[in-house]
């Protein structure tokens, strides 16, 4: 039994050196494309969708251009959309909201950047520092992104995030907790 256990080991470990040996061969393989840069006009949008996002609501909902452009979204020939509708249209905003955000921390943060791991640098403390503070290090993406959602993606924030967030909430409840007649005929014995 451990000789078979040795073997299969001996086999594994072939496998892997052929499997190091074949990516080595193939530079480049494994590696994603090169994303691409953002056009002028495509910028311009994300700038404008992520001030969209960060627009402080401070005297009523309808005051936002983003909540407005989502209740259009909510409208039908004969109403509004109910909360099988409804929800659905939210959800993939907030989706897509989100995608812009990493898209926007991505283009913040510039090239490629370290790991993002603190340094011991980041670690010191400041209050022993007798002149002004030490080098600033750009933010990574993680950073810029955490930044954003707490300013303006989460509850709390006042943003059409939060009015999105909370009607998606209530209309999931609704949805969940209403009864719908249903056409169901039961077949015959």
């Amino acid at each position: 039994m451990d000789e078979e256990r040795e073997e299969l080991d001996e086999e594994m470990m072939d496998d892997i050196d052929e499997a190091i040996e074949v990516a080595e061969e193939e530079p480049g393989q494994g590696e994603g494309p090169e994303p691409k840069k953002l056009s002028k006009i495509q910028k311009a949008c994300l700038e404008f969708c992520i001030a969209l996002l960060n627009h402080r609501i401070t005297r009523r909902e309808y005051d936002s251009p983003l909540v407005c452009a989502l209740a259009v979204l909510g409208v039908k020939e004969d109403g509004w959309k109910g909360p099988e509708q409804y929800p659905p249209i939210l959800s993939a905003v907030i989706k897509i909201a989100r995608f812009m955000v990493v898209q926007k921390g991505l283009e913040m943060s510039g090239p490629e950047e370290d790991s993002g791991d603190e340094t011991d640098d980041d670690l010191d403390d400041s209050a022993y520092e007798s002149g002004p503070s030490q080098r600033r290090r750009p933010k990574g993406c993680l950073q810029l992104v955490q930044k954003m959602m707490d300013r303006f993606m989460v509850r709390g924030s006042h943003s059409p995030m939060q009015w999105m967030l909370d009607l998606r909430t209530y209309g999931l409840k609704i949805h969940y907790n209403t009864t719908t007649v249903r056409n169901n005929q039961l077949s015959g014995s």
